[in-house]
């Protein structure tokens, strides 16, 4: 070999070397068996390998020792082609490695280029960026369900599967719906499901209570007035909430309390489809659907003549009885489960409910209905002290109550029944078997199994 063929690949080496240290890209070099040759400084400083750590070393060794998950290397041998690959390094490192191979005059791979760029950081980025869509679509989801909670309702009885399904069925259609029920079941809930699964449900919702407000502002209120029409009255008049409701919904809460005198007014707005306000002279044209409830029997309030037999049927087209929660207690896990999870957020804590605790919730019979039930779990999130909601809290609040409620007149075995329940309770709480039970209630043991398997106790007590 001359001189200057030396000179030649003595340059040609020095450039290569230059290019290895200057390359912003991290570089390797391995031969045809895999085994590292060269790397450039600036491997050497993102990675903080050294030369002697990586050069001599094979490919398929550090493939297999984990320091890296994929060897670029060993796959171009495997192919021999060009291949790109994404590769997790140590120190929690992450690159897009691509292998060039070289090949000699026989096609056989002579050595094997492999470039290295950090990507790190991009695909940190590229998580958080995922991260970041499926938060807003959580957040997504998480608003349209709490603007659209109307829509929404909790239950597992068939007895609310069935109201629900003849809910979908009516909303459709424009008959008037009378809702029935006690207080606190949820009247006023399942009116506004109705309008928003209805045609109607971008029209005004306008609700009002018929046994809240005196007889001479009710008519008012209803119908509206002309101006001058009263001392007191609006210089420019009023419209009524029928007027204000048109294209939409009008609920008539508690309308058995509606006076006798507005009745007749009523059922001339149903049968008319116009309303006159008071002092005025000519008919207005109204288009609202109308739901009326109410906690009373209107049947035995027309047979008493407190309520218009004829009003009853026009507003009877659909009527639909609400069961109260004592009714359907199936329904109640999950509705502790919502009531816990909205007091939890309102309040930002995280109070749980024990198991004897929730039990409890189930045993009592909520004169109140939901409404008393979502009353209570506030009260108890409020005024427990620590992250758990246990049995004597809930005794706390429920006692009084029942014992309010044994003041009234109920049939002697009914009575007998709740103190043997009220009695098994709290022996339980105590004593924790049954054996312990019926000896501090001095009857058999298999009259206690007997009777907790009868009032649904659902005890895990053991019976030694």
């Amino acid at each position: 070999m001359t001189n200057r063929q030396l000179e030649n690949y003595r340059q040609a080496f020095e450039e290569l070397n230059s290019i290895l240290e200057m390359n912003f890209e991290a570089i390797t070099i391995a031969n045809s068996e895999g085994i590292f040759t060269k790397i450039s400084k600036s491997f050497e400083e993102k990675f903080g390998i050294t030369q002697s750590d990586i050069i001599g070393q094979s490919a398929f060794k550090l493939e297999k020792e984990g320091f890296f998950d994929r060897s670029v290397t060993c796959e171009v041998l495997k192919k021999k082609k060009k291949v790109t690959i994404i590769q997790k390094a140590a120190a929690n490192k992450i690159l897009l490695v691509t292998g060039i191979p070289i090949f000699n005059k026989n096609k056989e791979i002579q050595k094997i280029i492999n470039i290295s760029k950090d990507i790190t950081e991009t695909k940190k980025l590229e998580s958080d960026l995922n991260n970041l869509q499926i938060e807003h679509e959580w957040l997504k989801q998480e608003l349209f369900k709490r603007t659209n909670d109307k829509d929404r309702i909790t239950y597992e009885s068939v007895a609310m599967n069935n109201i629900v399904t003849l809910i979908d069925h009516v909303a459709k259609m424009d008959a008037t719906v009378l809702l029935l029920g006690e207080t606190g079941v949820g009247k006023g809930f399942i009116t506004k499901l109705v309008h928003e699964k209805s045609g109607r449900r971008d029209g005004p919702f306008i609700t009002i209570n018929c046994g809240a407000i005196p007889e001479n502002l009710l008519e008012s209120e209803l119908f509206g007035y002309e101006k001058g029409s009263f001392t007191g009255a609006s210089k420019e008049g009023k419209k009524g909430l029928f007027e204000m409701a048109e294209n939409g919904t009008i609920f008539l809460d508690e309308i058995g309390d509606m006076p006798l005198s507005l009745q007749v007014k009523l059922l001339h707005v149903l049968d008319e489809r116009k309303v006159r306000r008071i002092g005025g002279f000519k008919s207005i044209d109204v288009n609202a659907r109308v739901i009326a409830a109410t906690n009373k029997n209107l049947k035995e309030l027309v047979k008493k003549g407190d309520f218009r037999e004829d009003l009853f049927y026009r507003l009877n087209v659909v009527p639909i009885t609400i069961p109260s929660l004592r009714e359907r207690k199936e329904d109640l896990p999950s509705l502790i489960n919502m009531f816990l999870s909205k007091t939890n957020n309102k309040y930002g804590v995280k109070k749980t409910i024990s198991e004897e605790a929730m039990r409890s919730l189930y045993d009592y019979e909520y004169p109140g209905n939901i409404r008393e039930l979502q009353n209570l779990i506030e009260r108890l999130v409020i005024t427990t002290i620590g992250d758990k909601i246990e049995a004597a809290k809930v005794f706390d609040i429920i006692e009084p109550i029942q014992q309010k409620n044994m003041q009234d007149i109920i049939p002697l075995k009914e009575a007998v029944e709740q103190l043997e329940k009220k009695l098994l309770l709290s022996a339980f709480k105590k004593y924790k078997t049954t054996r312990k039970v019926a000896e501090a209630l001095q009857i058999d043991q298999s009259t206690v199994v007997k009777k907790a398997n009868k009032f649904q106790l659902k005890t895990n007590i053991a019976k030694i």
